[in-house]
């Protein structure tokens, strides 16, 4: 039983689209690489040379919308496999942010050993589909060490596709190296274990290094993952359909520019955005708006039928406290939002912190709506005229055959970190019992990664840090 939740009418979402194709006409992207701007021009985009604004028709968009694959193949080291376009949502979680919240320390930058910690918890929960890693800095490595270092300690300690967003085109490079170590020789095409992310830096501009970075990702052949996210009442309009309309032109510009550069490549766009409270400056992924807009652009998204993610779960606290859980329950409803692939399981302080605690907390809201979304099943079995039959007037259905039979059916969620005390007074907390399991994963776990990948990448990271 899907669960689905829509704001927008068929007139709105034309609306938006066609907003966004005169975006793209009218106005145009901002293009800052001469390389890039020479594919497009050679493609039939409407180029000035000497401001580099390029303008695109609707034909053109509608072009490369054509060449786009709806359904794509996403694989890992041990050749895990998950197919999008077949109804069913991949969860992804986090490995680190400049912030750890730390369950015996509190907040504090993140270290080397967070990556392995939180790709060995990622890769032990059945409902995590794909890991991604931030590029960052850790507080027990040189910078220049950062990225080769984690890179391989990521890769090594998880089985599942991985997802990165490189900040730089020389950090692309080691990514799409290390991920062809892991394709065992094979092109990222051919065995897909790994997605870019490169974003527009909206609005409407996209500056070297990201034209650099998607030519680099194109060329490999890496699955490319489409990210526009103008924040609304900052780098897009302070209406949401604004936000959402100008979204998606910048996402109609990222589908032709890739689609120029390799025609097929597997493509994922991006469907969410965050608001901004303009009165404090920060950015508000736990708000309403934050629902609103990115459930907006993810049903005008849905339109065109290729594969779309967005964030979920992430609140404007950082402080495990009812707010965050509050946040944590509204931006549940992305569960509801019609995309392919939900990302941030972990992920608090307004996108800035990460908690292995929560990842794991985050797993069990994901299999608590797995429960709800498989509704209530009403057959002659379940509707147990015999049972109540049997047991009768004052009776006990406990120990009925009915209730041994289905007792492990799937009709009952009590699993996960919840705290379900059999009496007031036994409480021991759901953030208390989600560290202990986290930790027994990470003590225990023992991912399938084939010694060739970790001694293969153990030996790229030395030579890259030599």
């Amino acid at each position: 039983m899907p669960l689905t939740m829509s704001f927008l009418t068929e007139d709105q979402i034309d609306l938006i689209e066609r907003t966004a194709f005169r975006i793209m006409d009218e106005i145009g992207m901002q293009v800052e690489e001469p390389a890039t701007l020479a594919a497009l021009q050679k493609a039939g985009a409407r180029c000035d040379e000497a401001s580099g604004r390029v303008r695109l028709s609707e034909a053109q968009i509608r072009d490369a919308m054509a060449q786009t694959p709806k359904q794509i193949r996403l694989t890992s080291s041990t050749d895990r496999e998950l197919l999008t376009g077949a109804g069913r949502q991949f969860w992804g979680s986090l490995i680190a942010d400049p912030i750890v919240a730390d369950f015996h320390e509190g907040n504090r930058p993140p270290r080397l050993s967070d990556v392995e910690r939180h790709a060995l918890l990622g890769d032990y929960l059945p409902r995590v589909s794909y890991i991604y890693l931030m590029d960052n800095v850790y507080s027990d490595l040189p910078r220049r060490q950062a990225r080769p270092a984690s890179i391989a300690n990521f890769f090594s300690h998880m089985t599942k596709h991985a997802v990165c967003a490189p900040m730089t085109p020389a950090d692309a490079a080691i990514w799409l190296d290390m991920a062809e170590i892991v394709a065992g020789g094979q092109s990222l095409a051919e065995r897909p274990v790994l997605s870019v992310t490169i974003s527009p830096l909206s609005p409407l501009r996209l500056d070297h290094e990201c034209c650099a970075s998607t030519r680099l990702a194109c060329a490999r052949g890496a699955t490319f993952w489409a990210l526009s996210m103008p924040l609304v009442g900052v780098s897009g309009p302070f209406t949401l359909a604004g936000t959402a309309a100008l979204q998606l032109a910048e996402t109609f510009f990222m589908i032709t520019l890739i689609q120029t550069l390799r025609p097929g490549i597997q493509t994922v766009s991006c469907a969410g955005s965050w608001p901004v409270n303009l009165a404090t400056g920060g950015v508000s992924p736990g708000s309403a708006e934050r629902v609103l807009v990115s459930s907006a652009i993810a049903q005008v998204h849905r339109r065109y039928g290729w594969p779309t993610y967005n964030g979920s779960f992430s609140t404007d606290v950082i402080t495990l406290d009812v707010q965050n859980g509050a946040e944590r329950a509204l931006q549940a409803l992305a569960a509801l939002m019609p995309v392919d692939l939900l990302m941030g399981l972990g992920s608090l302080g307004a996108g800035n912190a990460v908690s292995p605690e929560l990842i794991v907390m985050d797993h069990d809201w994901i299999e608590t709506l797995d429960r709800i979304a498989a509704g209530v099943r009403v057959d002659e079995e379940t509707v147990a005229l015999e049972a109540v039959r049997r047991v009768g007037p004052g009776g006990d259905f406990t120990a009925d055959d009915l209730t041994l039979k289905l007792l492990r059916s799937g009709e009952y969620y009590f699993g996960g970190s919840f705290d379900r005390p059999s009496k007031p007074g036994e409480e021991v907390g759901w953030y208390q019992r989600a560290h202990e399991r986290a930790e027994r994963i990470i003590a225990t776990h023992q991912p399938a990664v084939p010694a060739r990948v970790k001694d293969d990448l153990a030996r790229y990271a030395a030579r890259m840090l030599s």
